[in-house]
């Protein structure tokens, strides 16, 4: 990625994970704006729990019986409200890689999608049955091209206008 590109949005909802700020300050990537948000179909806040070793892998569901040893509060936005505080009136790229949360943003950038903003999107999920509740869904925005990318452990979905 150059600092001649577009403006990348990068969303990391985990507050303790730093890896995404240490690595635009030190390649000096100017273009890319970190978010610290978790991203869903609701705006609010709510708290993060993470693993000590794996802080990378995050979840806004711990039970009582989950191994999760670290919690952090995070604003929760929905893409069409990130996309009104930056004015974006067209967005050429969402990427998606959400574990399991991909129904929930989509529903959260319904007003993105009706109007046409979003040109792709790249939506990895890791239950194929949400694949066919995500292509119903761009169905109904007006999505009617798709790529399907199966991979062992996981799908990748490719939705263009």
């Amino acid at each position: 990625m150059s600092n001649f590109s577009r403006k990348v949005f990068a969303i990391e909802a985990n507050p303790i994970n730093k890896i995404l700020t240490m690595n635009i300050s030190k390649n000096k990537l100017r273009n890319i704006i970190p978010i610290n948000s978790y991203i869903s179909d609701y705006k609010g806040f709510s708290y993060v729990y993470a693993k000590k070793y794996a802080p990378w892998f995050i979840t806004i569901n711990a039970s009582a019986s989950d191994t999760y040893n670290v919690r952090g509060k995070v604003e929760v936005k929905t893409l069409d409200k990130l996309a009104e505080e930056f004015n974006l009136t067209k967005i050429d790229l969402v990427k998606i890689d959400v574990d399991g949360e991909e129904i929930s943003v989509i529903n959260g950038s319904k007003n993105l999608l009706i109007n046409g903003v979003i040109n792709e999107m790249i939506i990895e999920t890791h239950k194929l049955e949400f694949l066919r509740i995500l292509i119903n869904l761009f169905l109904k925005y007006g999505y009617n091209n798709f790529i399907k990318v199966f991979k062992i452990t996981y799908c990748d979905m490719v939705a263009l206008k």
